[in-house]
């Protein structure tokens, strides 16, 4: 069975965009999901119902708290863990690495997040295989998804002498029927590290249940929004500096090149 990635994006419009992602083992995945699930049950929550970042209000403040709570249990308790990657979107050269289509840097960054995932998971399970979960989203490009697992798969046969460790790449609704729940927590945390990330906390309009939750997000994790983390730590943080892969990528062969 494979190794489960459940990814989402969050502020692809601010300065700065978050895409995260839970990494979780096949023996856990059915664990958090039936728990989830369970949680909603217990507080009659509907359970297509969604939980999002942009839906922090006063109200729902304790629900959303005590949901973060449920799920920093489980990342110290070592059953899943959480890796970011955020990019500034602004400078020109975002768009000059995807050779000035939007669509194909995004997605060139999410292939930045996945490959160290992947690899983190390889760490441990070198026979392993992993199954990517995205937040469904309509590209204009329709085989956005083929090409990425194209891609990851060529990037882990160079760098670790694996060419079918990305199982597949799909997409997942994270509301409604046949919802892929997990997504929503995903939301949540990229939320909290965008809003810090972006400077929304210091506006003097900030949505004070946002800062609550975001405060509780940085506290449980042990780490400032604001800043990296260690490359190690269950709860990772990550800048891709645009810039630097640029000129990595000129420094090689366009033929040699694993990305898209």
């Amino acid at each position: 069975m494979s190794h489960i990635i459940i990814c989402d994006e969050s502020s692809t419009d601010d300065n700065y965009m978050v895409v995260g992602g839970l990494i979780i083992p096949p023996k856990n995945y059915e664990l958090l999901i039936e728990e989830f699930l369970t949680w909603k049950a217990t507080h009659k929550l509907n359970p297509h119902s969604e939980f999002k970042w942009t839906k922090v209000s006063n109200r729902y403040l304790p629900l959303y708290l005590e949901s973060i709570e449920w799920f920093f249990r489980h990342l110290h308790s070592n059953h899943v863990t959480f890796r970011a990657l955020v990019v500034n979107t602004r400078v020109s050269e975002y768009h000059e690495y995807g050779k000035g289509n939007t669509e194909t840097s995004f997605y060139k960054v999410y292939h930045h997040l996945l490959l160290n995932a992947a690899k983190q998971i390889l760490e441990t399970d070198p026979s392993g295989k992993a199954l990517v979960l995205l937040d469904d989203k309509t590209n204009n490009y329709p085989f956005r998804l083929d090409v990425l697992k194209k891609t990851l798969n060529s990037a882990l046969r160079r760098d670790v002498g694996r060419s079918n460790a990305i199982a597949n790449v799909e997409p997942r609704k994270s509301s409604g029927e046949s919802n892929e729940s997990l997504i929503q927590i995903v939301d949540i945390l990229i939320g909290a590290v965008s809003f810090i990330r972006n400077g929304r906390h210091e506006l003097p309009s900030a949505s004070k249940p946002k800062i609550e939750l975001a405060s509780k997000v940085a506290e449980l994790a042990k780490t400032d929004l604001a800043f990296d983390t260690g490359s190690r730590a269950a709860f990772n943080l990550w800048t891709l500096d645009v810039r630097k892969m640029l000129e990595a990528k000129k420094r090689r062969s366009p033929k040699g090149s694993a990305e898209n």
